[in-house]
């Protein structure tokens, strides 16, 4: 099992003993999925270059992309950031939290390619980004106020066109479990319906899109 919080620390994985070529891949794939869902772990190259250490210890490695000084003064640019998007929610129904952090990000970003746009790292400092950092703020943003989310990866439909969105899992009065929804701010930035792509089902999301490799999470909670 890969502790997460260390991974983050090093950018490390170490396998020990037999090992063999499908725990090599099986670990890379582990790393490319937590550097995937877990966009706050910026710093992090998502490529990974493979070091053996000794004949029984092996080290997938992923380089920092910043120096620590450099880390230090993002994470508290960071931390700031995501404070400022879900200040003064807390007492919000969970509905109108989720709204409100959705539509501040509106108005806190636009969409233009600049260095690390693809990250968070180039949102919080450049205040733009692209569909993939967008979607990835608004994760982080509705985690932190414990509403379940991730981003999906896929394609406008008809298109080659790569594209990046978020679905949530939302408590609703009158469902006993949460709901799940897909909503995609970076469509809405331009738009004169503000929530026109907020909250919006599968199928209603799907009519112009495609979604690539579909999860299955179960959320009861």
């Amino acid at each position: 099992m890969c502790n997460i919080g260390k991974l983050a620390a090093t950018g490390r994985i170490t396998l020990y003993g037999n090992y063999k070529a499908d725990d090599i891949r099986n670990s890379i794939n582990a790393y490319k999925a937590i550097r995937r869902d877990h966009p706050e772990f910026f710093f992090l190259n998502r490529a990974v270059s493979v070091k053996y250490r000794s004949p029984s210890t092996l080290e997938i490695l992923a380089e920092k992309r910043f120096t620590n000084d450099q880390i230090r003064k993002i994470n508290s640019l960071f931390r700031n950031e995501v404070n400022s998007l879900i200040e003064n929610t807390a007492d919000m129904a969970e509905i109108k939290k989720e709204k409100e952090i959705y539509k501040r990000i509106i108005s806190k970003y636009s969409y233009e390619k600049s260095p690390y746009s693809n990250d968070v790292s180039g949102l919080i400092v450049y205040r733009t980004g692209v569909c993939e950092s967008l979607a990835q703020m608004l994760c982080i943003a509705l985690r932190e106020v414990n509403i379940p989310a991730i981003t999906v990866e896929g394609r406008i439909s008809g298109s080659d066109t790569e594209h990046c969105w978020n679905m949530a899992w939302v408590k609703r009065k009158s469902y006993i479990n949460r709901v799940p929804y897909h909503l995609d701010v970076t469509f809405d930035l331009d738009s004169i319906i503000i929530y026109k792509y907020f909250n919006l089902t599968e199928t209603e999301m799907l009519k112009d899109r495609e979604m690539y490799g579909r999860e299955k999470i179960f959320i009861t909670k």
